[in-house]
């Protein structure tokens, strides 16, 4: 799955910021515009970590999908036999390319997740 030449996200451009209330309550909102979402107080030890990773989800997906393309880049010319075989390799014989294989299925389902719901 190339990223490359897509259309812009549906999603509301980055980058985000966290505005935070007196309340303790947090707001996740572009540099213009309107709120993404509101984080409750309820735990308040959770509110601060939730509402940086929140606020850090357009930049994460841009460089999930720009690794993505690096790495299925530097994959390039593996067959579905190859990918099979290597997702049944020790990791320990084939460090480096099953960490690759293993990174380009994980960046794979990420951005479906991000991007499609999937």
């Amino acid at each position: 799955m190339s990223t490359k030449n897509q259309n812009p996200e549906p999603h509301t451009p980055g980058p985000w910021r966290i505005e935070r209330y007196e309340d303790g309550s947090k707001a996740i909102a572009p540099s213009e515009g309107f709120v993404v979402c509101t984080m409750a107080v309820v735990p308040p030890e959770r509110i601060e970590a939730n509402a940086r990773l929140i606020a850090a989800a357009p930049e994460l997906l841009d460089a999930c999908k720009k690794l993505h393309d690096a790495l299925s880049s530097f994959m390039e010319g593996t067959d579905e036999e190859d990918y099979a075989r290597m997702a049944s390799e020790d990791p320990e014989e084939a460090p480096n390319r099953t960490r690759s294989f293993a990174a380009i299925n994980a960046s794979f389902r990420a951005i479906n997740k991000a991007t499609k719901g999937e």
